[in-house]
């Protein structure tokens, strides 16, 4: 009788400490007894009931994993980190959730940033580090923050680098508030959208043209998380998104006429 999904999954949490040793080396069973500092029963049974399912080899008095048996742990080590990254979301999981507009496929093999107590503003030290090393940025921001805007007034300051920045109205209202202290460039062209996410999300290209994608979330006190993705799945997703939000833009709030574009350009894109 084959085995069910349940009890080979069962005997893989089960014996994980066992299987993590023999796939990827041949052991015996005294090596295995010193090495888990377990009984020798303990290590028989082991070893029955991953013979049983079909998960090892014994050649002579060595065992090890064979190719079916490493699939399936390293299976089930892949969604365990899975659920461990998830769990890091803890803190801000229903500002994602809650929009419904995030694919879970999006957050594997994400660096994920929360707030320590180390470095309380650590998201935002990252999501600046990010954008000081690149040439160019698609970034869609519910809300400007001064620290944003003061970042982002820096990058475009690099006549190499370029940026395509989308807000909401309100944002366009902070921006000129901000604008009273440091003026943007005459050729900063801004539009508003009104159809954006409650997070920020934004993609961006170094220059060996390798992608990220990144999702920004807001807290009242600013960014108070940062997931950062470079699989091409989520750097896709992240460009439709932007894309769509793009063209469905209905107007524009000019905040200044543009001038010649000198490279330097913050463009702002209408929802």
């Amino acid at each position: 009788m084959e085995p069910s999904s349940e009890e080979v999954l069962s005997i893989v949490i089960q014996r994980q400490s066992i299987i993590q040793l023999i796939s990827t080396d041949s052991y015996t069973k005294p090596q295995l007894v010193d090495q888990l500092d377990v009984s020798r029963s303990t290590v028989d049974r082991a070893l029955r009931e991953l013979e049983q399912y079909g998960l090892m080899n014994k050649n002579d008095s060595q065992y090890t994993l064979n190719p079916y048996g490493r699939f399936i742990y390293q299976t089930c080590i892949y969604y365990h980190d899975v659920i461990k990254k998830s769990l890091e979301l803890w803190d801000i999981r229903n500002d994602i959730h809650s929009s419904g507009q995030v694919p879970p496929n999006v957050l594997y093999d994400s660096e994920i940033f929360v707030p320590t107590e180390s470095i309380p503003d650590l998201p935002a030290k990252k999501l600046f580090e990010m954008i000081e090393s690149i040439l160019s940025l698609h970034l869609v921001l519910p809300v400007l923050t001064y620290r944003i805007y003061d970042n982002l007034h820096q990058f475009v300051s690099d006549e190499d680098s370029s940026l395509e920045l989308i807000l909401p109205p309100e944002g366009i209202q902070s921006l000129r508030q901000f604008e009273d202290e440091r003026c943007i460039e005459e050729s900063t062209l801004i539009t508003d959208a009104t159809n954006i996410p409650p997070y920020g999300f934004g993609v961006y290209e170094d220059a060996d043209r390798n992608k990220q994608m990144n999702i920004i979330i807001f807290s009242n006190n600013g960014v108070c998380g940062l997931i950062q993705n470079s699989s091409r799945m989520s750097t896709f997703w992240g460009e439709q998104k932007y894309e769509n939000i793009n063209h469905s833009s209905e107007g524009t709030d000019e905040i200044v006429e543009p001038a010649e574009s000198s490279g330097n350009e913050i463009s702002e894109i209408s929802e």
